[in-house]
């Protein structure tokens, strides 16, 4: 007796097909997506460039470090010889430069700048707008009196001080001018007339002597080198170099700073102002302790060491009250990184 056939159900077997559709359809999808991670594993990912703001050209060979690197300390008004000696020894050389910062109504600083002489090292100046004898109100119009002549024997006697010392001195008029945490800040036309005023009457004085150097902050978020640099910008006939101010704050210091990169800081203002045809700096920088900052001045150290062209970097060595820590002494792998970078 033969067995008949067994018959599966019409939709049994109609789910059963699709089932095996459904299997084959997903094996397809997986190969096909393993075929293309195992393309996108083998293209190159893009590398990012590094930050060059220096021609061929204009590169050249890299003077000693240490004659690239200055650094300001709050310490220096409490002592300044026994301030500069306790961190020369700290970074184990003399560098090339001193910040220093001080107000307009304060007479010039003839014996910082002849202390750095003998250290062969040259001081700049960061010349505040504002009169610590003045009121806000006052100080928020100060621009405007510079132009109008009325601190004139205050910038003439300083003028004069500057041109008898016979040596180079940097000067910082209104720094960081593109900001609003500033008395100045924020009053482009005033700031150029006040500067051009200025410049003016130390030429006059033959203060020829003093290099004029124009040094906005950085700029950030939606800000622009065009719509929040140059629009400050006195003129090239009047600049004789031109800096930038910028900080790593880290994480903690408040809610709208985060850890950000040394080309994160910097990259976007660098390339602004790199064809401006003049001898680019780095007025202030700083990186807050943290186990991330050897790394980050290793890049600081690249970037300077490919960029010849770089006049120097000054590093705000302080601890300010409500500030991060960005004193270089505050942990050892930081030292020991800018120590190492400094010796050659």
């Amino acid at each position: 007796m033969i067995d008949e056939p067994e018959i599966i159900p019409l939709q049994e077997s109609i789910r059963a097909n699709r089932r095996i559709g459904n299997f084959s359809f997903c094996l397809s999808l997986f190969t096909f997506f393993l075929l293309l991670l195992h393309a996108d594993c083998g293209r190159e990912s893009p590398v990012e460039k590094p930050l060059t703001v220096c021609s061929e050209a204009g590169a050249g060979t890299s003077p000693p470090n240490a004659s690239r690197f200055g650094f300001f300390a709050p310490e220096m008004y409490q002592g300044y010889d026994q301030c500069i000696d306790s961190l020369v020894k700290v970074f184990g050389v003399n560098p090339g430069y001193f910040l220093w910062f001080q107000s307009i109504g304060d007479p010039f600083p003839s014996s910082v700048v002849a202390s750095n002489t003998l250290r062969s090292a040259s001081t700049v100046i960061s010349l505040s707008i504002s009169d610590t004898a003045a009121d806000s109100l006052r100080n928020d119009t100060l621009l405007r009196e510079i132009t109008l002549g009325r601190w004139d024997s205050v910038l003439t006697a300083f003028a004069d001080a500057a041109a008898a010392t016979g040596v180079t001195v940097y000067l910082r008029f209104g720094y960081e001018m593109n900001g609003t945490w500033f008395p100045w800040g924020g009053k482009a036309s005033w700031f150029i007339a006040a500067w051009n005023h200025a410049h003016a009457l130390f030429t006059v004085r033959g203060a020829t002597n003093v290099r004029w150097l124009f040094t906005p902050g950085i700029v950030w978020d939606g800000l622009t080198v065009s719509g929040d640099i140059l629009p400050y910008y006195p003129g090239d006939s009047v600049v004789d170099g031109i800096g930038l101010d910028g900080y790593n704050y880290g994480d903690n210091y408040d809610q709208w700073h985060h850890w950000e990169s040394f080309g994160d800081v910097f990259k976007t203002s660098l390339l602004g102002i790199k064809n401006m045809g003049k001898p680019i700096w780095i007025t202030e920088i700083g990186c807050p302790t943290d186990r991330r900052r050897p790394a980050w001045l290793a890049d600081l150290f690249a970037f300077m060491d490919r960029n010849t062209c770089v006049q120097a970097f000054l590093y705000f060595n302080a601890h300010k009250t409500g500030e991060p820590d960005f004193r270089l002494q505050s942990d050892t792998a930081s030292l020991d990184k800018i120590r190492a970078w400094l010796a050659r």
